[in-house]
């Protein structure tokens, strides 16, 4: 009897929703012989750490780069390139860009031994400040050459932020410097009551600051005089981060050289010591702090915030707390068991994978994952994290991460290869599987190589020409790619000799197939 191909689908869908239990009590099926010679042929070996019933998380190693000191931070990623920029306080010391997709050093630039201010590009120049000899860095950003130096009167703490032509600097002289990077030319300086750490943030018409006088000034770009002041209270380390018409701002719990009274270094020593790191959340339009969080003295708060739609994690040495930006409160706040709070977003989950670092080099390898919506750990690993020494030495983009300390990659899209028996235990639903699934499989993307592809796929059952163009999710068979490689070597009978390094020249959307017989 002719089976349509409406019903064919059905029966397939119908497998995969009976398949998500049944393939977790082992999801290490035996493969024909013809199939493990074929991963024996690719030298592609399987995770020691994954247990025979299980799937593990890990994440995937992607790069080092070469030639940088170990004692590496960045500011952040400019996004509309496939690069991130980097400050090294080690020998090398230097500034660096760096490729995102194999971790090239393309150009290095000498810096200082201490260099808050970490470069930050707009795509043509990059921009840094410095610290013994004051003065802000233009760089050329294809050859890193230097294009000027613009002299300041004391440090530039923090990285500048670049709005058209201007680039923007905040000064431990009491200023706040708009340059116009092409030519040099400081457009204005506008005073503040203090020097300043935060990196100034360009919100709508107006340049946002944070002062060590524990204000919050309002610039405006086009004249330089401030037009508002919020009174934080005490010492702005980190921000201000604008999300969803509010401001997150890292604050002290005392001011620093408020106008009237002049500290002595003792006395400003003693004050550091008596002040605790704040979370303030902040509503620019009426200056009224909506939310205020306090850690305890020897803990602080991280200076990333990341937004995802409506809410906004922020995190402390030992604390992640998730904001809902849109009912302007705390949902739910997590302390991990033995891992850092800095969160990883895949999909609707949230990886844990930073292990605190003991003595250099000695950490533990555990790796947590969390339920984004309400904060509850479904997933505790002891294999697959990695260790760092401060919480937020990392930058995620996309599904990669790097820890900047060394400058490693890491690609966080594999450890979405879930543990199903664990999901299991938790009764969850087959559509919230099928989510994670599919961002496994999405996660290998060309330019990629084989050796990646076999980490979430693997060779089909039957036949197949060679080389082979059809692979199948190692978590249900039902899920099938097509992939092209770019080049092959050939044995003398002609046939495609198969590595680890071949590189991915296409891969097609994941679909659903039908299992061949062996």
């Amino acid at each position: 009897m002719r089976v349509s191909s409406f019903w064919k689908l059905f029966l397939v869908v119908v497998a995969i929703c009976l398949a998500a239990p049944s393939f977790a009590a082992d999801l290490k099926s035996d493969l024909p012989a013809a199939d493990k010679q074929h991963k024996d042929d690719a030298a592609i070996s399987q995770s020691k750490a994954a247990e025979p019933d299980t799937i593990g998380f890990a994440l995937g190693s992607k790069w080092t780069a070469a030639n940088l000191g170990q004692e590496t931070s960045a500011d952040g990623i400019y996004t509309d390139s496939n690069y991130i920029y980097v400050a090294s306080t080690i020998d090398p010391r230097g500034n660096a860009k760096v490729r995102l997709d194999n971790g090239q050093v393309c150009w290095t630039h000498p810096g200082e031994s201490f260099q808050p201010s970490y470069p930050v590009s707009n795509g043509q120049v990059v921009a840094y400040g410095k610290y013994y000899k004051p003065g802000i860095v233009i760089l050329d950003d294809k050859t890193g050459d230097l294009i000027r130096e613009i002299p300041t009167k004391r440090s530039v703490r923090a990285g500048l932020t670049f709005s058209g032509d201007v680039a923007y600097a905040s000064c431990d002289d009491h200023n706040i410097y708009a340059v116009e990077w092409a030519t040099g030319k400081i457009r204005w300086k506008a005073q503040l009551g203090a020097g300043s750490s935060s990196r100034p943030l360009v919100m709508g018409d107006k340049v946002v600051a944070g002062c060590d006088d524990g204000y919050l000034y309002f610039i405006d770009p086009a004249s330089g005089s401030v037009t508002k002041k919020i009174d934080c209270t005490g010492v702005i380390w980190h921000g201000p981060v604008f999300a969803n018409n509010l401001l997150f701002v890292v604050a002290g719990t005392l001011p620093i050289g408020r106008p009237g009274h002049k500290l002595t270094s003792q006395e400003d020593s003693e004050l550091v010591k008596k002040a605790r790191s704040r979370m303030l959340v902040i509503d620019p339009a009426d200056g009224r702090i909506v939310s205020e969080f306090e850690v305890d003295r020897g803990y602080e708060f991280a200076s990333k915030v990341v937004i995802r739609d409506d809410q906004a994690l922020f995190f402390d040495h030992r604390t992640l707390y998730c904001y809902d930006t849109k009912a302007r409160k705390l949902v739910w706040q997590l302390d991990p068991p033995g891992v850092h709070p800095s969160p990883v977003l895949l999909g609707n989950n949230i990886l844990l994978p930073f292990n605190r670092m003991g003595v250099e080099g000695q950490h533990g390898h555990k790796l947590v994952v969390v339920d984004s919506k309400d904060g509850k750990v479904f997933c505790e690993q002891v294999e697959g994290g990695q260790g760092m020494n401060m919480p937020d030495e990392y930058v995620q983009w996309g599904d990669t991460v790097i820890l900047t300390r060394n400058m490693q990659a890491f690609n966080a899209g594999r450890a979405m290869f879930l543990n199903y028996k664990v999901l299991l235990k938790e009764d969850w639903r087959n559509d919230r599987w099928v989510q994670d699934s599919l961002m496994a499989m999405q996660s290998i993307r060309p330019g990629m190589t084989r050796a990646d592809l076999m980490k979430v796929f693997e060779y089909p059952g039957g036949l197949w020409p060679s080389p082979c163009p059809t692979y199948e999710f190692q978590g249900c068979r039902f899920f099938k790619v097509d992939v092209t490689f770019k080049h092959f070597d050939r044995d003398a009978d002609g046939r495609a000799i198969e590595k680890p390094t071949d590189v991915i020249e296409t891969i097609s959307k994941p679909y659903l197939g039908e299992v061949a017989m062996d």
